[in-house]
């Protein structure tokens, strides 16, 4: 009886520890097996490292600290960029550019308004230099078409 007594013991740490590892495994499975779809057209959300693109409409669901992030790294290596000085009169001034730190207060927008991939909220329309965004205030930033990052970054350093 005792050698049963020890498995039992045995058996009960090895399903308390499996069930511990499953507690963990089951926060990694609930994000992979997770199946996020476009705001604009329906479709899958393919994962691209902690973004979320769309291979129909182009669309790309960014965190919003990482777009403000990629603006400024633009905006400094745009200020890093060996130049001329562009104005032939010296009390001409250059173009003052605009830099980012957070987004802008909503805007009005005549577009429908989209459902955050994530968590499924209402989305609130922004403005960022020429392109608007539609934002989640929890989770990111959702860029229409292929060229909205693009068009983002090429009007944050045009006056660098």
């Amino acid at each position: 009886m005792p050698r049963r007594s020890g498995s039992n013991v045995a058996t009960s740490i090895s399903i308390a520890a499996e069930s511990a590892f499953a507690d963990t495994c089951d926060a990694r499975r609930v994000h992979r097996d997770t199946f996020f779809s476009c705001p604009r057209c329906a479709c899958g959300l393919d994962p691209k490292g902690t973004r979320l693109s769309c291979g129909q409409c182009h669309g790309t669901f960014v965190p919003e600290t990482e777009l403000i992030d990629q603006i400024c790294t633009e905006q400094a290596m745009a200020l890093l960029r060996p130049r001329g000085f562009p104005w032939k009169n010296p009390e001409q001034q250059p173009t003052i550019a605009t830099f980012v730190r957070k987004l802008g207060p909503p805007i009005t927008s005549p577009e429908a308004a989209f459902a955050c991939p994530r968590c499924m909220t209402t989305m609130t329309k922004h403005q960022l230099f020429t392109v608007v965004l539609d934002r989640c205030l929890a989770h990111g930033v959702w860029l229409a078409g292929q060229n909205a990052l693009e068009t983002i970054l090429e009007s944050a350093t045009a006056g660098l």
